[in-house]
């Protein structure tokens, strides 16, 4: 009789499956074998176990033993007996979640890249990032994938965002003149900022003592919190580990901290001061700074919430609304009058005032409004117009032409006789050189008054306004 072994794709865990199917076929053949699953890890919650969860927990531990380094690559080349394949990325086996490591291993380097060249980080300090913690954070945190890129990039649509596609919003604070950018309204004197920061401080205390962190940790990560929320120069460094701390989390960005963006020295610093004898929970430093990070998290985007609905109160008002619409609107229309000298000459005093700033000062809104909407597209058709008109030559307009050498008229310059040496204006003439000269059509003597070094030709009338002198009386024929 033949055995026919099924094989398992490449999936989680497929390696051990098949060896146990292949176990189970081989040696209990004649019985019947069931699988079930049996939760891991269970040591760390209670003292009496099962049989199988004591078996599991050594599988653990010999897995545990065995398990190599990942800076050390290529270190197992060997495949097991019922290992049909193995996937391998930059030198590691991947024995779980591939579809995962795939994308990852494909987008991770751009998207590192970008951090580093936004943020001006280099390779030390984007390993020292607790890429760990931050990556449990955004897979178990409740808020919405695209909400949570806008926090953490700093891409909310505040002022300072909206003014970068629109040069006419305003980019300043809805309280006060410096430029609203989220870390700005983190930070800034309004009553919802200030209620924000004092709730978040009561939001962090409770939560370290929910988890039973020790009182250094505490006192170090309440510090660092009040030293990102007011300038550096106004809060002294403390203990060493506190120093130290806080030197990697500058290196990463203080304005970086509340998006995420945590040094492994917390982490560090979590276990080094953690108390096993006090802190009995089962959570690792991973999870405690994950925790950490999703409260950051939902309470900045509360805040966002509740300067939303403040604003929104205020722009409900008439006069805010109508004051707003009036700046942007003389913002417009000083940006318009700056292109006045790049128009056409005959819409320069057409389009428009001559004095801005009175017209400006005294308009109403509906007048500014009116002035954008008829004048602004033209000013803009006007300006590009100009530029296209600027850049043809002369023989382009109608009634120039070019002429060739070969058909040139060329004459032979002659000096006029001087009847009256009196005469000044016909000793001018002839000082001037060969600037006029004669010639004999149909046997008849014929004045012209051209110039010699003429290399283009133009309509006749034309030539009539360039040339013919005013006030200039007919040279007298030359006597026989």
């Amino acid at each position: 009789m033949q055995l026919y072994i099924r094989t398992l794709p490449l999936r989680p865990t497929g390696t051990l499956l098949n060896k146990f199917t292949q176990s189970a076929s081989c040696l209990l053949q004649p019985c019947l074998v069931s699988y079930a699953w049996v939760k891991g890890h269970q040591d760390n919650t209670a003292t009496e176990l099962s049989i199988e969860a004591q078996y599991n927990v050594k599988a653990d531990h010999l897995a545990g033993t065995v398990r190599f380094h990942p800076s050390a690559p290529g270190s197992n080349i060997y495949l097991l007996p019922s290992e049909k394949c193995r996937l391998v990325i930059a030198g590691k086996g991947i024995y779980g979640q591939h579809t995962s490591e795939i994308r990852k291993a494909y987008t991770l380097p751009d998207f590192h890249a970008y951090l580093k060249n936004r943020h001006q980080w280099n390779q030390d300090t984007l390993q020292d990032i607790d890429w760990e913690a931050y990556t449990q954070a955004a897979r178990n945190t409740s808020i919405g994938s695209v909400q949570l890129m806008k926090l953490v990039h700093k891409k909310l649509p505040t002022r300072y965002e909206l003014a970068k596609a629109n040069r006419h919003a305003d980019p300043t604070c809805h309280y006060c003149s410096k430029p609203e950018t989220f870390t700005h309204l983190l930070q800034c004197h309004n009553p919802v900022s200030q209620e924000f920061r004092n709730s978040f401080h009561t939001q962090l205390e409770q939560y370290l003592i929910r988890i039973n962190a020790s009182d250094n940790f505490s006192c170090i990560i309440l510090n660092a919190l009040d030293y990102w929320m007011r300038e550096p120069e106004t809060h002294s460094i403390g203990p060493r580990d506190e120093q130290a701390v806080f030197k990697a989390q500058e290196s990463i960005g203080w304005s970086l901290f509340p998006k995420g963006f945590f040094s492994t020295q917390w982490r560090h610093l979590y276990e080094s001061t953690r108390n096993p004898l006090i802190d009995t929970t089962p959570q690792s430093s991973v999870d405690i700074i994950s925790g950490i990070i999703q409260l950051l998290w939902k309470s900045q985007l509360s805040l966002w919430e509740k300067l939303q609905l403040e604003i929104g109160d205020l722009r409900t008002s008439h006069s805010v609304r109508t004051f707003e619409q009036h700046s942007e609107y003389v913002r417009r229309v000083r940006l318009l009058h700056n292109q006045k000298e790049f128009c056409l000459h005959a819409h320069k005093d057409q389009y428009f005032h001559d004095d801005m700033e009175t017209f400006v000062c005294n308009a109403t809104v509906t007048q500014l409004k009116d002035y954008l909407r008829q004048y602004e597209p033209a000013i803009h058709q006007s300006v590009k117009d100009a530029k296209k008109i600027s850049l043809r030559p002369l023989f382009t307009f109608q009634g120039f032409t070019r002429r060739s050498e070969a058909t040139t008229h060329k004459t032979t310059p002659r000096t006029l006789p001087v009847t009256n040496s009196s005469d000044s204006s016909l000793n001018n003439s002839t000082s001037m050189g060969p600037l006029f000269h004669t010639s004999t059509l149909a046997g008849k003597p014929h004045q012209t008054w051209s110039g010699v070094y003429a290399t283009f030709s133009c309509h006749p009338q034309i030539r009539e306004n360039l040339h013919t002198p005013p006030n200039q009386s007919p040279i007298p024929s030359p006597s026989p």
